[in-house]
């Protein structure tokens, strides 16, 4: 399939009628739909597996570049490491 989005944004239906939900199972499925714009600023934002999934191998492999690229020094790999690392892992955790 072309053109999926990223993300996509949950509207679901208690917009503007002063409602809540506090469980997402209570709401009434036939008034849930979706965007890949945020309509409204209590929009549940959902994003694609496969994006996270493309943005961690782009990071390991920009940071297997840098690694072998010989303007970059060991100090400054390491230092860049200690940045893109956590962010590896928090995207792992996202998907587990």
């Amino acid at each position: 399939m072309k053109n999926i989005p990223n993300r996509i944004f949950l509207q679901t239906g208690l917009e503007g009628y002063g409602e809540t939900c506090s469980d997402f199972k209570d709401l009434q499925t036939d008034c849930i739909t979706w965007c890949a714009d945020k309509i409204y600023k209590d929009d549940l934002e959902y994003i694609s597996v496969d994006f996270i999934l493309l943005r961690i191998k782009e990071l390991i492999e920009n940071k297997e570049k840098l690694k072998n690229n010989p303007m970059c020094s060991k100090a400054e790999y390491k230092a860049i490491c200690k940045n893109i690392n956590p962010l590896i892992n928090e995207l792992k955790n996202l998907i587990k």
